[in-house]
């Protein structure tokens, strides 16, 4: 049976004049990359995938390196779809290196994983002393419009991040309707949009007053968590109640945490 396998592995690198631009840039379909765009600031990269989305034993690997003094925001402009499979789903494998000095903004459209669906993610993001980021990815129930809720036969999330040689974060989901790990989707937002992250920097401060903004935006339908690891690593968790509603808090989040880390100022083509 057919699948793809396609891979994506981009360097960006500093220029005589301190402008970030992608020194190296190799990858197939499905991946593509739209013209990058230098704000004066970051760099704006959007990764394209031109196909209706992942397949039953689709296979993507992509790493990203951001080289030191650089500065970077990676998007990607609609939503990332999956497709009904047998028993073996689709794979994604994510690499990420951020080194001093740098700042990497990584914020992919919402993930759809579609009823009958098996799909497995795993993410693996290196910082150096010094380097920094905000990495946030969501996750709808499924196609809303359609009725579908959660009929996805599984999800399987792991993501580790280390800081200067050290595991700071090792995270694990494994989703599915039989182990009732969707029960925290349910109660108390029923079927429940879903966003998490982490931001990375050695500027972090004034944690309390920054997680009581966050308080203040939450409401019935709009929970948000934020828990500092470290002094330096935060963790990011939200569940909404729609899509709409879920992209207005992430807005929301940005503008608050830009008083903290002003890189993480709201960007234009912002997806979800």
């Amino acid at each position: 049976m057919f699948r793809l396998e396609g891979s994506l592995d981009l360097t960006c690198s500093r220029d005589h004049l301190g402008r970030t631009y992608l020194s190296r840039q190799v990858f197939n379909v499905p991946f593509h990359i739209s013209k990058p765009y230098w704000t004066g600031e970051t760099l704006l990269v959007q990764v394209i995938n031109p196909t209706a989305g992942l397949f039953c034993r689709d296979r993507l690997t992509s790493r990203i390196r951001m080289e030191p003094g650089t500065s970077a925001f990676v998007t990607n402009p609609s939503a990332n779809r999956v497709h009904v499979a047998d028993s073996d789903g689709a794979e994604v494998h994510q690499q990420f290196e951020v080194c001093e000095g740098a700042w990497l903004d990584y914020a992919p459209a919402i993930l759809i994983p579609q009823a009958g669906s098996r799909y497995r993610q795993s993410t693996r993001v290196e910082f150096e002393k010094g380097g920094a980021g905000f990495f946030l990815e969501s996750m709808a129930p499924g196609r809303v419009a359609r009725g579908e809720l959660f009929e996805f036969e599984s999800l399987e999330w792991e993501t580790d991040v280390c800081y200067a040689g050290k595991l700071i974060l090792k995270e694990r989901y494994s989703l599915n309707h039989r182990n009732g790990s969707l029960a925290g989707f349910q109660k108390p937002i029923s079927n429940a949009f879903f966003a998490g992250g982490f931001i990375v920097s050695d500027d972090l401060q004034n944690y309390r007053s920054i997680a009581e903004d966050l308080r203040e935006i939450s409401g019935k339908d709009i929970l948000i968590g934020l828990s500092a690891v470290e002094p330096f690593f935060w963790s990011l968790k939200i569940l909404s109640g729609n899509s709409i509603l879920l992209k207005r808090c992430l807005k929301s989040v940005r503008k608050i945490l830009s008083s903290v880390l002003p890189r993480i100022a709201e960007q234009t083509r912002m997806p979800l």
